[in-house]
């Protein structure tokens, strides 16, 4: 998960960041966003950052050098394939790994923009990204989806998050709350014509019977997703250099917290008053439930996200339950601040079990139910659902699709990219 990569993050983006046209916020950018809350807080931010420099469609093509490279390859969120910025651009596709495309992760077909639109062309919400896995993922909503059928490094099935059971599309863990904060400042952008990105399911995401622009299900998810996934470097650094193309900013990566200010559990209170603070766990929620796993002999772990806001003091951690245990067993209130994980193992040989995770301090607490499972018939299946073989010349998945050797070689995860980056970084 994101949250894990910041430190090599950090380093790989030292070595990038001046080739990027970036800028940072002016430090009185948020001004006149201070001592307001809800509606009033949402407007003033609607007011900060409207009327940005509008771009053409062609000039995406340009523009994601800037925002969306290291170096002449690609971040691409929907798949592990290293593109070539320019070169790999779409075009036909048959396939993972073939080229990428401009991704509106807004989709277009919720208002039918057009590029005299400016929403259309918003830096803020495109994206490239895998031509063919774009084309998958269509114009459903994102979502949890945990039976979906595997698209690049996402899944598109029924939603498994309540509130919504339709189609859904999930992105990888490590770009959630990156998607999520986008949403937050489209509906914070677009606040006063909301209402026109209700077309087709766009009516399941956005909803024009609130000053705060969505529906009651994807506020709860969204919210999930920002919690879980805390701001990165890499998405501060997107930020910044959407900034220095188009001249506005997403608040959202810049202070995450104003999240919980107008959809979350902030609301009512002012931002930025210089007044009483109060020190929030923002996740794991408290009371929801955790699956650790299935394991065979071995055990099985699973990581969990904690992370707070205003937290001072330490967090213990601990678990209850026979055949569970957590590491670490206490948390820095900087650690929680930042975003961290807790590691939950399994190793009993119950069928069924059940624990308890508790995360407390005299500030706060929050209490996860825990699930597992132990299964003395063979290996648990791999995680993910899809499984590969690779020969000399090809790459054959579960589903015949057949991919050249020359594609598959291109394909690496984003935590493989910044490695490499780091340390030709650290050779010169």
């Amino acid at each position: 998960m994101k949250k894990n990569l910041r430190c090599m993050l950090t380093m790989a983006l030292a070595s990038v960041v001046a080739l990027m046209a970036t800028a940072a916020a002016p430090s009185t950018y948020y001004n006149n966003a201070k001592n307001k809350s809800d509606k009033a807080l949402m407007m003033a931010l609607h007011q900060i950052i409207k009327g940005h420099t509008k771009r053409s469609y062609p000039n995406l093509w340009t523009d994601f050098k800037t925002t969306d490279c290291v170096g002449s390859t690609i971040i691409d969120r929907y798949s592990t394939t290293q593109y070539t910025w320019s070169s790999d651009q779409c075009g036909n596709y048959n396939g993972v790994g073939d080229c990428y495309n401009r991704e509106h992760s807004i989709p277009n077909s919720w208002w039918g923009g057009s590029d005299t639109d400016t929403a259309y062309t918003d830096l803020h919400h495109m994206f490239p990204v895998d031509g063919w896995v774009n084309n998958e993922r269509g114009n459903h909503p994102f979502g949890n989806c945990a039976n979906g059928t595997p698209k690049g490094t996402g899944k598109l099935g029924s939603c498994t998050f309540s509130g919504y059971s339709g189609t859904v599309f999930e992105v990888a863990d490590e770009y959630k709350g990156d998607f999520a904060r986008v949403y937050f400042y489209f509906a914070t952008r677009y606040m006063p014509r909301i209402s026109d990105f209700t077309s087709g399911t766009g009516s399941v995401v956005f909803s024009a019977n609130s000053y705060k622009g969505l529906t009651t299900w994807a506020i709860n998810q969204l919210l999930a997703w920002h919690r879980n996934d805390p701001v990165s470097t890499l998405e501060m650094t997107r930020n910044d250099a959407v900034y220095g193309i188009q001249h506005n900013r997403n608040p959202f990566v810049d202070n995450p917290d104003l999240v919980e200010y107008i959809w979350g559990n902030m609301q009512g209170q002012a931002w930025g008053s210089g007044g009483t603070v109060t020190p929030t766990l923002l996740a794991p929620t408290n009371g929801s439930t955790v699956n650790v796993g299935t394991h065979s002999g071995s055990g099985v772990s699973k990581a969990i996200t904690v992370s707070g806001s205003n937290l001072t003091k330490a967090l213990t951690v601990s678990v209850s339950g026979t055949g569970f245990a957590v590491t670490p067993s206490s948390i820095t209130a900087t650690a929680a601040n930042n975003g961290t994980t807790v590691t939950v193992t399994y190793t009993g040989t119950a069928t069924n079990a059940t624990g308890t995770l508790t995360i407390s301090s005299s500030e706060v607490s929050a209490t996860v139910n825990l699930t597992a499972s132990y299964s003395s018939g063979g290996k648990a299946p791999l995680s993910g659902g899809t499984s590969t073989m690779l020969d000399s010349m090809r790459v054959i998945t579960t589903t015949g699709t057949a991919r050249s050797a020359a594609a598959s070689a291109r394909m690496l995860t984003p935590r493989l990219l910044w490695s490499r980056m780091s340390l030709r970084a650290q050779a010169s």
